[in-house]
C-alpha cells in the first residue's frame, strides 16, 4: 500500500498469520492470507526456521528503524508518529548509502518500479468457493468443475480475461481453469475433473482382490456382483470392500456353499451370510467361554471358597 504497487514475491517471518507450518522447507500457508496472495497475485516466500541468514533479512530493517528513528523520541500522538516517520523515510533511510548494496534504496526502488504491479483493493467479496459434494463450484450464476479430489473442499478462483483461474489454496497451485460462460445456469465440466465408473470400479475390484487373496472364489464373486448390479456396481463393490475388511477370512470360507445356492448375488446377501457365519463360529464361543468363568449365583461357588471363610474364622 506505502509503494502504491504490488511485488512479485514477499518475504515474511514465520508468524501464524502467514504460516501454519513448516516441514522439509514445505509451507502450509494460512488460508485466509493465502487467499490475499492469491487475489493480489503475489508469491510468498516465508523465512527458513531458525536461519539467522533469512531471518536477519526482515527483522535487520526493525532494528534499524528502532534504534535510528523511534529510541529516544517522543511523539505527540499515533498521527504524528506517522507524520514523522514519513519525514524520516524521505530524508534519512531512503537516502543513505546502503551498507551492502552500496546504492540508496531510493534509487534502486526506481530501477525496480518496472517489475511491480500495479497496486489496486478492492472490497469484493470473498475469492473463495466451497466445491459441492458434485465437484462443482459456482460462479456469477454457472457452475464450473474442479478435479474430484476436491469435493466439499475449498478453493480460490480469479477472474482472468474471459479465463475462470481455480486454485489450491494450501498449495497455491492452479487446479482448473474454464471459459467464463455468459449464458446463465450452464454447468461446465471437464471429463478428466472426474474419476470414470470404469476405473473406479477397477481400483476398488483390486482393493478386494488384494485383502482377500486367499479366498479362492473372490474374483468370481466380484463379477458376479458387477454383472448383476450394473447400475449400482460402485455402491456395490464399496459396501463389499467394507465387508473385506470387517469380517475374518474364515467366515468368508465358511460362505462358499451358501453362496453357490443364491440365484442372484448382492452385497447385502452376501452381508446377511457373512454376520450368520460370524454369529455361529465365533459368537457362541465367547458365550461359552464366559459362562465357564462367571459366578451366576453363590451356588456356583466352589466349597473350597467357604472352607477358606470358615478356617479363618475359627483362628482369630
Amino acid at each position: 500500500m506505502f509503494f502504491e504497487t504490488i511485488p512479485k514475491e514477499c518475504v515474511y517471518d514465520q508468524t501464524k498469520l502467514v504460516a501454519i507450518e513448516e516441514k522439509h522447507r514445505e509451507i502450509l500457508f494460512n488460508k485466509r492470507f493465502s487467499q490475499f496472495a492469491l487475489k493480489y497475485d503475489f508469491l510468498p516466500r516465508v523465512c527458513e526456521g531458525y536461519d539467522p541468514e533469512s531471518k536477519g533479512k526482515v527483522e535487520r530493517a526493525i532494528q534499524y528503524v528502532k534504534k535510528n528513528f523511534i529510541y529516544g523520541t517522543t511523539f505527540s500522538s499515533f498521527i504524528g508518529l506517522q507524520d514523522e516517520c514519513r519525514v524520516w523515510l524521505d530524508e534519512v533511510a531512503n537516502e543513505r548509502i546502503h551498507g551492502t548494496t552500496k546504492f540508496a534504496p531510493n534509487d534502486l526502488f526506481e530501477e525496480e518500479r518496472v517489475y511491480l504491479y500495479p497496486y489496486y483493493f478492492t472490497q469484493d467479496e470473498s475469492n473463495h468457493r466451497k466445491v459441492d459434494k458434485t465437484g462443482l463450484i459456482k460462479f456469477k450464476g454457472n457452475n464450473y468443475s474442479v478435479p474430484y479430489q476436491y469435493q466439499r473442499k475449498d478453493v480460490c478462483v480469479r477472474e482472468e480475461e474471459g479465463i475462470l483461474q481455480i486454485y489450491d489454496i494450501d498449495k497455491r497451485v492452479r487446479i482448473a481453469e474454464h471459459p467464463i460462460s455468459l449464458i446463465k445456469g450452464k454447468i461446465n465440466k471437464k471429463d478428466h475433473h472426474y474419476i470414470q465408473d470404469k476405473e473406479i470400479l477397477e481400483t476398488r475390484t483390486q482393493a478386494i482382490l488384494e485383502i482377500l487373496s486367499d479366498v479362492v472364489y473372490i474374483e468370481q464373486l466380484v463379477n458376479a456382483i458387477k454383472a448383476n448390479n450394473p447400475k449400482i456396481a460402485r455402491g456395490q463393490l464399496r459396501g463389499l470392500f467394507s465387508l473385506a475388511k470387517k469380517y475374518p477370512k474364515e467366515c468368508w470360507h465358511d460362505i462358499e456353499p451358501n453362496l453357490s445356492a443364491l440365484t442372484s448375488v448382492t452385497t447385502w446377501k452376501v452381508e446377511k451370510l457373512l454376520y450368520a457365519s460370524y454369529q455361529n463360529k465365533f459368537k457362541s464361543n465367547i458365550i461359552e467361554s464366559a459362562t465357564e468363568t462367571m459366578i451366576t449365583s453363590s451356588l456356583d461357588r466352589p466349597l473350597e471358597t467357604y472352607m477358606k471363610v470358615v478356617k479363618n474364622v475359627s483362628t482369630n
